[in-house]
């Protein structure tokens, strides 16, 4: 291996560095989203430089996805370039070890990738409301209507109201927990909490 660009040790405390300070702005995004609201400048280059810096920090969460990176001491010397351009099974050979799976890295892109796009999304009226529109409302005004249809099939028969009544309490049960599920998803006490998340993943995860 050359020795070219920083070390995987000191590239993953880039990463934190770069993460806590993701973590920040995902925070501003939040509370100061009804200010943006009336700063489109401001709004729009606040989320221009946040999806520049999410998707550096997701290129460079890439080599920690590698089963040997950090495996252990001799491995943080390494120039962390060699994880981008060695498979598992040749840092293994290079170094006569064995490592084990590590899937943190794709956990952490997950919540990333969500946590920025859920705030991005509401950071413009016009695609808060079109995503609460087809993700919320046309669904339940669907299942709203079916489950009139069942409560009065229920209603109009003497028998057998147990085929209606049946789907219609599991459907509605199924309904107020999706919704009280959605209310918090839209509350900002969720994003609060996803922030609490992403800051716990850059402290026991990466």
């Amino acid at each position: 291996m050359r020795h070219i660009g920083i070390s995987a040790y000191h590239w993953q405390i880039t990463i934190y560095l770069v993460w806590f300070s993701s973590f920040t702005h995902l925070a501003t995004l939040t509370f100061l989203r009804r200010y943006l609201y009336e700063n489109v400048p401001l709004r729009s280059w606040r989320l221009g430089l946040m999806t520049v810096l999410i998707a550096s920090l997701v290129i460079a969460l890439i080599p920690t996805g590698n089963r040997a990176w950090l495996f252990y001491e001799g491995l943080a010397g390494i120039p962390a370039w060699c994880f981008f351009i060695y498979s598992d099974g040749d840092i293994e050979d290079l170094n006569n070890s064995v490592v084990h799976p590590n899937g943190s890295m794709e956990l952490s892109i997950l919540v990333l990738v969500f946590s920025y796009a859920t705030r991005a999304i509401k950071m413009f009226r016009w695609s808060s409301m079109q995503s609460r529109l087809y993700l919320r409302t046309k669904p339940g005004i669907a299942i709203t209507k079916h489950l009139d249809k069942l409560y009065t099939g229920s209603r109009n028969t003497r028998t057998k109201t147990w085929v209606f009544l049946v789907p219609y309490y599991i459907i509605l049960s199924i309904l107020l927990v999706v919704r009280s599920w959605l209310d918090l998803f839209e509350s900002m006490m969720f994003e609060v909490s996803d922030c609490i998340v992403f800051m716990e993943l850059c402290l026991h995860q990466l």
